[in-house]
Formats: structure tokens, sequence, C-alpha cells
């Protein structure tokens, strides 16, 4: 079973420790598709495949490097957070299957890591009829609990460890996002009384508390101009009217989150998305959206930059996300890692 993680840490700017950490991780036995520090957000996203075990001691092994470096007493950036693990999402991946065989496990749409038909309520992993294939559902419900006891025990561990709360999300806890989890930032957790599902009920005082769980695949996406006069008011605007579209229910917009950034360091004027309804969402629309409405006020230049990973069938309906090979994920066709799999 494999599974994608992508943690996202509140370090980007003390050289050394990163590059201890991303050394680390290229000498794991994971697929790396992407570690990149950002000096602005001062905040680091990883994101790694493979077998649950491997994929646990790496995350493991990274924490043990990252967090004793984080103070968020200290920590300043434009990035919302409220740890220093600030939030560490598991992806199930589709089982790879060779070409022209029969996948082993479940069709497209119905799959890990797709946009299942509903998160509340719903047993998770598809939807599956138990009555016209109960083969199939049965396989399905053991995946998923296979999958919850890995959630379980990596939260318990992180929790013991490092004494930090752990709130689980999404489909760990259905009803839980991450904008309401993390509402309010670090401060809002420091001096009072917190209910997780793991560790202490006080933040820690140098690391928060980290958010978890199991969720679908999505794209987080920036669309970066050169932040001339005016550009930053520019993105915060358009983020905004983004955010009273998606409320207004506006199709396009489902499931897009926005927020408009300033890098000063890099002079970067910054509209960053959480695109979290990939199988629907018309990412080229919703990009042109961006860059008219910047150009409108005279901002131009702008270019895509992909943050963590992105399906090769979500950049089938792409002109305008350019990824690095390693950040592209193959649910169709067998890779090296079905050997892996085969392993596991």
């Amino acid at each position: 079973m494999p599974i994608l993680a992508v943690p996202n840490w509140s370090i980007g700017r003390e050289r050394t420790v990163l590059r201890q950490a991303f050394d680390f991780l290229e000498s794991t036995p994971v697929t790396v598709h992407f570690a990149e520090a950002d000096i602005d957000h001062n905040r680091t996203v990883t994101a790694f495949s493979g077998t649950p075990h491997n994929v646990q001691q790496t995350l493991l092994g990274l924490a043990e490097i990252l967090l004793p470096a984080i103070n968020l007493q200290r920590h300043t950036g434009v990035h919302p957070r409220i740890g220093g693990l600030d939030v560490c999402p598991f992806i199930p991946i589709p089982e790879l299957c060779a070409k022209g065989e029969a996948h082993s496990s479940l069709p497209a749409g119905e799959g890990w890591g797709t946009n299942i038909h509903g998160i509340s309520g719903e047993s998770g992993l598809g939807m599956v009829d138990y009555n016209s294939n109960p083969a199939k559902y049965i396989q399905t419900q053991t995946q998923e609990s296979t999958l919850q006891s890995f959630i379980t025990e990596t939260a318990q561990i992180l929790a013991q460890t490092h004494h930090i709360p752990i709130f689980l999300y999404e489909h760990s806890a259905p009803g839980k996002s991450l904008p309401n989890l993390r509402k309010g930032g670090f401060g809002e957790l420091i001096n009072r009384p917190l209910n997780p599902d793991f560790g202490p009920n006080q933040a820690h005082p140098h690391l928060g508390a980290t958010v978890l769980g199991w969720r679908n695949f999505l794209i987080a996406l920036n669309i970066n101009f050169p932040n001339t006069p005016g550009a930053f008011k520019t993105m915060k605007h358009i983020a905004a009217q983004i955010r009273h579209e998606r409320q207004a229910n506006n199709p396009l917009f489902a499931g897009v989150r926005a927020l408009g950034l300033e890098l000063q360091a890099q002079e970067i004027a910054q509209v960053s998305l959480n695109i979290t309804q990939p199988d629907t969402t018309n990412f080229d629309e919703v990009i042109s959206y961006i860059e008219d409405l910047a150009a409108k006020q005279g901002h131009h230049e702008p270019y895509t930059q992909l943050i963590g990973v992105i399906r090769d069938t979500d950049l089938e309906r792409t002109l305008k996300i350019h990824p690095r090979p390693a950040q592209i994920v193959p649910t169709r066709q067998a890779t090296s890692w079905q050997t892996d799999w085969n392993q596991s």
C-alpha cells in the first residue's frame, strides 16, 4: 500500500539544519518528490512516497532533525501556522499495475486518494456497493483500516516523542478542516487547554501543535508576480475575490482556497492557492482569471510555481502548470515503485 506524505515544517531560513534534513531525506528508501524551503514563508515543504514503514521512518527522522531547531515564539513568516510540524497530510496512492494488466485494487474514480463521493458520514475510500461487489467492498474496508492504523501509530509516536498535541483532520476526523484548526495561529494555542486527538492538552511552548491525517490529493500552486508598486494590494484583492466567488457558489472556484501574500526578500507578490477538488477544477481557467485581473491593474509577467506534487492525470488537463518530473505522481502505469510495493 503506497502512501504519499507531504509534511510542512515551520522552518525556512536555517541553512545548516535544512541541508542536514535534505541529505537525510535523500538517503532514505522513499521516493522524494519535493523538498524546498522558502525564506519569506519561513516554511519547508517536503513530499515523499513509499511503503507505510518507510514513509513513517522518514517522517520521524526528519522530525528529529528539524523540530529542535524551531521556536515559534521567535518565528516570523508570511504563512499561517500553528506548529513546528504544522500539517502532515497522508494521501494513499492507487496501487500501480503494468500496461495492459487489470488493476489490482479499485478502478479509476473509486480508488485511494481520489476525490471520493462524500467525506463526512461515508465509508472512506470510495463508494463500493457491497451487494454488487462484496470482494471489492471487503478490500476497501481492509485498506481503510490499514491506513487509519498507520496514522494512529504515527500520531502517537510524534506526540509522545516530541510532547506535541496532534489534531486529526479531513478523512481521519470528518468535519475538521485545516483552516478551522489553524484559525488564530500559534498565539491562540498558548496558555489555554486544548482537546487534541493525541498528546498533551497544552500546546508545546516552541512547537505548538500539529494537524495530521488522511486527505485527498490537492494541488498547492502559487501565481507569482514582480512586486512592483501596488502588486501586493492587487494580489490580496484577487485572493479575496476568489474567496467571495467560492462562497457565492461559482463552480469555477469550488474548493479553491486563496491568499494574497508579499514575499519581500524575493521581491514577489503572490496569490497562493490550494485547489482541494482537482478532479473537477479547471486549473487553467483559474490561473487565467488571476492573470487577467492582475493585468487590468498593470501587473504582468506572472509565473506558476507548483508546491509539492501533481498527479499525472491532473497534468493532462493543464497547459499552465509546469512541474519537474519528480513532482508528478503516477497513478496509471507501473513504475520503479512496483517492486517496492510487492515486497512490502
